[in-house]
């Protein structure tokens, strides 16, 4: 429906890639929710740190941070925690790890004051699975309180450990 707005206005206009892009994470939630198995294996999550850009007079942040593009990655994590729900043995430290692949663009709005131009970076890295984490801290991971505590963990991303860049 975002796009469909957009198409409205004559500061954004209709974009397909957009389009093709929520329907794309639309269709992965939808898959991921019917099936548990894959959902314990991968992950879309979203990595955010400000830019200056979104602070304020007095250094205090704005709540619009879902426009501060530049600040944002997007990331798809592959969970290695999720093999063991295929009857895989694991070392156990093998379950805190995630391979993460994503993308994000930088300097396309208007007023980013930076010496580079626009451009779009494809992502990959190694990090930790703090859902995993979480789980550890409780005798039952399956209790309420694990489980709402895991959440922001599936969805927002925390950068820990190794990661590159690739403009493309």
């Amino acid at each position: 429906m975002i796009e469909v707005g957009d198409a409205y206005t004559s500061e954004y206009g209709f974009s397909y890639e957009d389009l093709i892009s929520d329907l794309s994470g639309i269709t992965l939630g939808i898959i991921l929710e019917y099936y548990p198995t894959l959902d314990s294996l991968i992950g879309y999550s979203w990595q955010y740190w400000p830019t200056s850009r979104y602070y304020g007079k007095n250094g205090e942040k704005p709540l619009n941070f879902t426009t501060d593009y530049n600040g944002s990655k997007f990331v798809l994590n592959f969970r290695l925690a999720g093999l063991q729900n295929l009857g895989l043995k694991l070392p156990d430290f093998l379950r805190y790890i995630q391979l993460d692949f994503g993308y994000f663009t930088r300097n396309y709005r208007s007023g980013d004051v930076t010496d580079e131009g626009p451009y779009r970076s494809l992502y990959y890295g190694v990090s930790l699975n703090f859902m995993e984490i979480v789980k550890d801290f409780f005798d039952n991971p399956e209790t309420r309180a694990s489980r709402i505590l895991q959440q922001p963990f599936k969805y927002y991303h925390i950068p820990a450990g190794y990661h590159e860049d690739y403009k493309i």
